[in-house]
């Protein structure tokens, strides 16, 4: 077979071999026994065809086609999907494919979840045609950065090693997500030293609930963010009378920062005051989620105001009342929300606590609902309507093709 310098040009960039390569490895492989025909692919490769809608986006698990041409009289070249090496000259595959796909046409399934959200996207998009040779060389079909490959995954579908459905094993890793989940903290007390402490940030935990989803109800996110406490009328013994005769918080209760999400943060909720919301008011995917953690992690920041001085108002309140409010947190809230409309006033003396068995229909109404009820669901809601949700949507590598078909919920990179 005659050597020749040969020219590639792949999705219209050029890419030069000289002869020397190939005659080199021809040499190589002859004077080391091999009595192999040395692969001459066509001069000319270009994709005519990757995935039939969508060009150049495939999802994991799911069939994707392609063609090549010319098709030449050898079948012995494979295609592999990952990572340009150092050089830039090679890809080190990264995707795997189910079969083995044929040089010229075909179809493909990639089968790999990997951990991070960061893999999908464009990210280790490079398309890469070998020969079924060892040590032949690579050829690199991604110098097009609009015609390098993009991978996403099923929604809906259950990560094999978080067991939680894709949508919250990958978008709960956002970097939008993640930045709301570091609170201020509350001052603790060190029962050792009899001092309170300086207050250190808390970072939260999402954990997903596995709650059914029911449209028709609110399984989206709770919170429970609460200091462990040590309960003492009188100075804390091994303290002489340094310590004041409060609830000190002295840690926080286990599982307390969390926050739990439902299985309604992968569909969609209403949330007409958002600007993100479709005409008729609801907003859907990833913005669910990031909504519902700005809504639970509002709740957890009221909390740290409320025990901002180390201690709760469990005596500041006539025995036996405790409505989980400081009397001088009451005073200031009120004096802050003074005139607003629809704002129900805190009452010292009254349990104001939050009801967490609120009725929806009563927000807003003073006396169907406790005035920390009312003020804690306002404003948090009113923290998630006003999000900028569209920071996430760079995140969003989903793709749902049986429960949205009206591409509703669609991955806002699809």
């Amino acid at each position: 077979m005659t050597i020749r310098n040969v020219y590639f040009i792949f999705f219209g960039a050029l890419l030069f071999y000289p002869q020397t390569n190939f005659a080199q490895k021809e040499k190589e492989l002859k004077s080391a026994g091999a009595d192999l025909e040395f692969p001459c692919p066509p001069e000319d490769i270009n994709i005519t065809k990757f995935k039939d809608t969508k060009k150049w986006q495939v999802v994991v698990n799911r069939l994707f086609t392609y063609q090549a041409a010319p098709k030449s009289n050898t079948d012995d070249w494979g295609w592999s999907l990952g990572d340009l090496n150092a050089a830039g000259d090679s890809v080190i595959p990264f995707w795997m494919f189910q079969n083995p796909l044929d040089a010229y046409k075909g179809t493909g399934v990639i089968i790999n979840l990997p951990p991070n959200n960061s893999d999908f996207g464009p990210a280790h998009g490079q398309i890469q045609a070998t020969a079924n040779l060892n040590g032949l060389p690579k050829k690199d079909l991604s110098d097009d950065p609009d015609e390098t490959v993009k991978v996403f995954f099923v929604k809906d579908e259950v990560h094999p090693v978080s067991g939680t459905p894709n949508w919250f094993h990958y978008w709960s890793e956002s970097q939008p997500i993640q930045d709301l989940l570091t609170i201020p903290g509350i001052r603790l007390w060190d029962m050792s030293t009899c001092m309170f402490q300086d207050i250190e940030e808390v970072h939260l935990t999402l954990i997903y609930g596995g709650m059914p989803y029911d449209p028709e109800g609110s399984t989206y996110g709770s919170s429970n963010f609460s200091p462990r406490d040590f309960d003492k009328e009188d100075p804390y013994p091994d303290c002489d009378n340094n310590s004041p005769a409060h609830l000190y918080a002295v840690g926080y209760k286990a599982n307390a920062t969390k926050i739990l999400i439902g299985e309604g943060c992968g569909f969609r909720k209403s949330d007409p005051g958002n600007p993100s919301a479709n005409p008729i008011g609801n907003i859907e995917g990833i913005h669910v989620l990031y909504s519902t953690v700005a809504h639970e992690v509002e709740h957890t920041e009221i909390t740290c105001e409320v025990w901002s001085d180390g201690y709760d108002s469990a005596f500041d309140e006539p025995l036996p009342i405790r409505d989980d409010y400081r009397d001088n947190w009451e005073t200031q809230t009120n004096i802050d929300n003074a005139g607003i409309p629809g704002y129900c006033p805190f009452t010292i003396g009254v349990d104001d606590g939050f009801n967490e068995d609120y009725v929806e229909a009563n927000i807003g109404n003073c006396t169907l609902e406790t005035a920390g009820t009312n003020y804690e669901e306002i404003r948090c809601r009113k923290k998630a309507t006003e999000l900028d949700l569209t920071p996430v949507n760079e995140y969003d590598w989903s793709f749902d093709p049986i429960t949205d078909p009206l591409n509703l919920i669609q991955g806002k990179q699809w």
